[in-house]
């Protein structure tokens, strides 16, 4: 057999993890050798190092020794030969190797190795260069730069179409889209996938074409984008299904498209095809994904109006499983959520404790830890914060023991939130300052950012401004290191709210024009609307009058409605409605801002948002006053103050009651004029 078949049936025997990869990679290197055709006996070589390494480290899971003496040998024999092609082949096995499952010290030899590879290959304007690119975007998205994983992404793709190497550029393709989704950017992430599968397509690889559909899935479920992760889910499943390719693909593909249905609000549909998916699964004798199609009937049947029928398929998930390790922690944190989608939170805790006891018992930590942090969230929505403290404490024993300084940082984050609310504020800094410098000393810089964010929640619950705004931009700096937008427009949001509570009106609309800017350019919707309403309500407050300012606020206003409408998100709905109709009060069109405010108070009634009915009520009676309906203003009035002495919101109360003692003035007294007042909170 000539050398470029056996090389091509190693490559793709390397995909399968057939055991002959090794001899026909070996034969074929030799053959070339015989030849002179050093590129590809190089090429046959990174084959056999491929193989050795996967065999012990993925398929044995032991150190890859038979990996590492091959490139020891060839990288000694190359030197002294002086071919710097190889050298250079052997160093980017080398960064392979230590790129996966050998530790974050050996993760950052693999970078420095890799780039040592990458300045040969252009010194010898070597073709490989194209791939050391890819593999250094893999480890600068490994060591979580996905800026920099992005820029050699880029290159990647430009060399590999510039050597018409089409299977490297899709795969740079999607090695860029992990890095754009590692930094939210989901909407362009979803677009190079496309561009990816695209490829697979023309190529024929229609395994791969359909893993680039899951992508797409996942990453237009997360750009907010339900019919297009429709779309992709169900033509990927499709695909797998024709082929009967299974590896967990099927299941995969099934729960983006059931993600997608139930965000489209076809929630019983979902439950039916993942019925007939687990069927399917048990009679072709694949037992766990027969129990994950179950998990995903009930994750449908829990977004119903019948979430006890999420129950049923758990026990079908049950049997499916026959007793596999780990399943009964996951069916009882099912339970878990379909009794919390039931209201049922009593219940509910009991479910996450049994499953966090028995995560103990099968000695899985990560699911313990999973299942402690589950605790922790409902206990603390439950205001229950003592056993929120106590989640938080039992994670972070766990993780001390086990050296994760990691996990350490987070669980002690969770305790400081916990502890704002059932201690002191005090003990709450102490302790974020604490996972502060725990973070900078192992060098988590994820970590120290999500530290700083939290002090500076804790310093503006003192009433210390100016320290949660320094604390706040010493967040945004090293956010921005990142290269996480969706986190950096968060950090303008809380930067531009901080400015306008310290009496910096100008800073704050800076701020939040900037946020709006990199939603726009990030596809964070949600977050754009909510820096949309914040720059109405700095323009609001600044009493500007020019046609300027009035154009500005009604097209801020109108975009957030519009935004929020495609959204579907009734909570950010329900706020754009109520400062698009403050906007229209205050330029002198209450008829219309009427019927904009009474839709947002019937929409906090539905959500039972209760703190944004006294001020849907108030914006009312404001609205009909400015109207010249000194009655229908009064009654308004009386219900705002009657709701906020119901839910005992003093302030809201206090409005109320002024508002009414100014309405019932003397008739020659001039009716006050519409303002400004707080927005409802979104509802959770």
């Amino acid at each position: 057999m000539a050398a470029s078949e056996l090389l091509e049936e190693a490559r793709q025997g390397l995909d399968e993890g057939r055991p002959e990869v090794f001899q026909k990679a070996s034969e074929a290197f030799e053959l070339f050798q015989r030849g002179q055709d050093d590129a590809r006996a190089n090429d046959a070589l990174r084959v056999m190092i491929s193989f050795q390494h996967h065999q012990a480290a993925v398929k044995e899971r032991r150190k890859p020794v038979e990996a590492l003496q091959l490139v020891e040998e060839h990288l000694a024999s190359a030197r002294a030969s002086g071919n710097r092609a190889r050298e250079a082949c052997v160093l980017l096995s080398l960064a392979e190797i230590n790129m996966d499952r050998r530790g974050q010290k050996k993760r950052q030899e693999a970078l420095e190795v890799c780039l040592q590879a990458l300045r040969i290959f252009q010194e010898l304007q070597d073709p490989h260069e194209a791939l050391a690119q890819l593999i250094l975007t893999n480890l600068y998205f490994k060591l979580e730069r996905p800026d920099k994983a992005q820029q050699a992404a880029a290159m990647a793709v430009e060399l590999a179409g510039l050597t018409a190497e089409p299977v490297l550029r899709a795969k740079a393709l999607h090695a860029g889209a992990l890095a754009l989704a590692a930094q939210h950017r989901y909407a362009d992430a979803a677009q190079q996938a496309l561009e990816a599968r695209g490829i697979f397509h023309e190529e024929g690889n229609v395994k791969m074409e359909a893993a680039q559909l899951v992508s797409v899935a996942q990453w237009s479920l997360k750009a907010s984008k339900p019919f297009q992760a429709l779309g992709a889910a169900e033509e990927a499943l499709k695909i797998f299904r024709g082929l009967r390719y299974g590896k967990g693909w099927q299941v995969r593909a099934l729960g983006f498209l059931c993600e997608a249905l139930v965000e489209l609000k076809q929630a019983p549909k979902a439950a039916k095809l993942a019925k007939e998916l687990e069927a399917e699964f048990q009679q072709a004798g694949d037992w766990s994904s027969a129990a994950e199609a179950a998990e995903l009937q009930s994750y449908a049947w829990a977004n119903t109006e019948k979430p006890e029928r999420a129950m049923e398929p758990l026990e079908a998930a049950r049997e499916a499983a026959q007793d596999q390790k780990g399943w009964a922690v996951r069916i009882l944190q099912g339970q878990a959520v379909a009794f919390l989608h039931a209201g049922e939170h009593g219940e509910a805790l009991r479910k996450l404790r049994r499953a966090c006891a028995a995560a103990h018992a099968e000695g899985d930590v990560r699911q313990e830890l999973t299942t402690l942090r589950q605790i922790f969230r409902v206990t603390f929505d439950r205001g229950d914060f003592e056993a929120a403290l106590q989640a938080a404490e039992d994670s972070w024993q766990i993780c001390h023991a086990a050296g994760d300084s990691k996990g350490e940082v987070r669980s002690a984050l969770r305790w400081a939130a916990a502890a704002a609310n059932a201690r002191t504020l005090a003990e709450a800094v102490a302790k974020v300052k604490d996972a502060q410098e725990t973070s900078v000393a192992s060098e988590d810089r994820v970590g120290e950012a999500q530290a700083l964010k939290l002090l500076s929640e804790l310093r503006k619950l003192e009433g210390d401004l100016d320290a949660a705004l320094q604390a706040a931009e010493e967040c945004l700096s090293l956010v921005r290191g990142l290269g996480d937008l969706l986190w950096e427009a968060e950090l303008l949001h809380i930067l531009a709210q901080l400015n306008l509570a310290d009496g910096h009106p100008e800073e704050a609309a800076q701020v939040a024009a900037d946020g709006c800017q990199l939603c726009r350019t990030s596809g964070d919707r949600p977050r754009l609307v909510q820096l949309l309403l914040l720059a109405v309500e700095v323009a609001l407050k600044d009493d500007g009058d020019g046609l300027g300012q009035r154009r500005q606020v009604l097209r801020w206003s109108g975009e957030a409605l519009a935004v929020a409408g495609k959204l579907g998100d009734r909570g950010l709905r329900t706020l754009a409605l109520y400062w698009r109709a403050q906007v229209l009060g205050v330029l002198g069109r209450p008829e219309a801002g009427l019927s904009l405010a009474r839709e947002a108070l019937e929409l906090c009634m539905k959500l039972k948002h209760q703190q944004g009915e006294p001020r849907c009520w108030l914006l009312i009676a404001q609205l009909h006053l400015a109207n010249g309906a000194k009655d229908e203003a009064l009654r308004a009035a009386e219900s705002a103050q009657a709701v906020a002495m119901r839910m005992r919101d003093l302030e809201a109360e206090e409005e109320a009651n002024q508002f009414i003692d100014s309405a019932t003035r003397k008739k020659d007294e001039p009716p006050p004029e519409p303002t400004a007042a707080p927005a409802p909170a979104p509802a959770a």
